[in-house]
């Protein structure tokens, strides 16, 4: 299940894998509506990727309770929300696994490529494998039993590591400034839309 409004590569991803990407409404705070993701949920529904918008999370307080009713995997696309907080913790921080981009229209970017996050062994196991080919050969996947499979080389080099590196210390300084801004305009452009801006400050 994949959120209307969103980049193609949401969808994308679950046809990728052979999965049939169901979409779900936005409401007013232009993320996924949880009303309509439980009413779209079938027998056959695997997983849900709530996206976080244009540094808007999605409601997650709502979404995950329905996640775990239905024993749902929820992969959290923040990426175009890097650093971004809800009800005093990170996006990516609420789902089971989570993605961040860093191409260059993102918070923080190197140009191109991302990063996955996870808690989960068998998931990271899962993702470190996919995105190295090689993994299974460096004494890397020892943390989850799982069997080696075909994946992709989709490595960063140190050269991009080392220019997220020196991001990160931007990032908060950035996030307060947009934030500023975001409390600047809001009562200008949109005065009715209350809901979305106390659920940022949570």
């Amino acid at each position: 299940m994949v959120a209307a409004y969103r980049w193609l590569a949401t969808p994308a991803a679950a046809v990728i894998v052979g999965a049939v990407p169901i979409v779900a409404d936005i409401n007013d705070t232009l993320t996924m509506d949880p009303i309509d993701l439980e009413r779209k949920v079938t027998p056959f529904t695997k997983a849900i990727t709530p996206v976080h918008m244009l540094n808007r999370p999605c409601a997650m307080h709502e979404i995950m309770p329905i996640a775990r009713k239905y024993r749902l995997l929820v992969i959290e696309d923040a990426c175009q929300a890097v650093g971004v907080r809800y009800k005093g913790k990170f996006c990516v921080a609420f789902g089971d696994v989570g993605a961040f981009s860093f191409n260059k229209f993102k918070n923080i970017n190197i140009g191109e490529g991302g990063a996955v996050l996870t808690g989960d062994d068998r998931l990271f196991a899962g993702a470190l494998n996919f995105h190295d080919l090689g993994s299974y050969a460096r004494d890397l996947m020892d943390i989850a039993d799982e069997a080696p499979f075909v994946g992709m080389n989709m490595r960063a080099t140190e050269i991009e590591g080392a220019m997220l590196d020196v991001q990160l210390s931007k990032l908060r300084p950035m996030m307060g400034r947009l934030r500023r801004r975001y409390d600047a305009m809001e009562p200008i452009l949109a005065p009715s839309a209350k809901f979305r801006v106390a659920s940022q400050k949570d």
